[in-house]
C-alpha cells in the first residue's frame, strides 16, 4: 500500500503489535517478547518479557515508562525500556527499533552498546476489542527456542496447540 516501508505518527498511534525477538546478549542466548500498544500521547503500554535463558526466569511485566517517536525515515524508536520488563541483571536495552514491512507488520531490533544482537518480527493486531488474555483462546501454531547450558545447547520446537485463556494453558504437540 501507500505506507509500505514507513511508519508515521498517524498509522502507528492506537495500534498494537505482538513482538518476538531472539538472539544473543552478553550472557548468551536471549529472547524478548511483548505486546506493544502505541498510545496517542507518545507512550507505549502493554506487557513484555526479556529472558537471557538464565535463572531466574522472567514473567510478563507491564510496560510503564516507555515512549515512542517516529523519525523521518519511518522508523519507530522506543525508549524507556531500560528497566523491567526488558532487562535481566546487568544487561540493558537502550532502544527498541521497529521498521514497517510490506505487509503491515514490523521488523524489530534492539540497539544498544551492551553486546545485544536481538531481532525478530512484530505482528499488528487487527481487532476491534482490546487485546486481552481472553483474546488468546483458540488454535495456533507456535515455535519456541531455548538454551540448555548443561546439555546440547540450543533447543527448538514447533507445533500446533490450542490455547485456553481461562486456565492459561496450551495443549497439543
Amino acid at each position: 500500500g501507500t505506507s509500505t516501508g514507513t511508519f508515521s505518527s498517524t498509522n502507528v498511534s492506537g495500534q498494537s503489535y505482538v513482538i518476538g525477538l531472539t538472539g544473543a546478549d552478553v550472557k548468551d542466548a536471549a529472547q524478548l517478547a511483548g505486546v506493544l500498544v502505541f498510545n496517542a500521547d507518545g507512550t507505549v503500554s502493554g506487557f513484555g518479557n526479556y529472558n537471557d535463558l538464565t535463572p531466574p526466569s522472567q514473567g510478563p511485566n507491564p510496560i510503564t515508562a516507555a515512549t515512542y517517536t517516529v523519525d523521518a525515515t519511518g522508523r519507530v524508536t522506543i525508549t524507556g525500556v531500560n528497566s523491567a520488563p526488558f532487562n535481566v541483571g546487568t544487561n540493558t536495552i537502550d532502544y527498541l527499533e521497529l521498521y514497517l514491512d510490506g505487509s503491515g507488520h514490523a521488523v524489530a531490533t534492539v540497539l544498544n552498546g551492551s553486546a545485544n544482537a536481538i531481532g525478530g518480527l512484530g505482528y499488528q493486531q487487527n481487532q476491534t476489542t482490546p487485546f486481552t488474555t481472553a483474546s488468546l483462546s483458540g488454535a495456533y501454531v507456535i515455535d519456541a527456542t531455548g538454551w540448555d547450558h548443561s546439555e546440547s545447547g540450543e533447543l527448538d520446537a514447533v507445533g500446533a496447540v490450542t490455547a485456553t485463556a481461562s486456565s492459561a494453558t496450551f495443549t497439543g504437540s
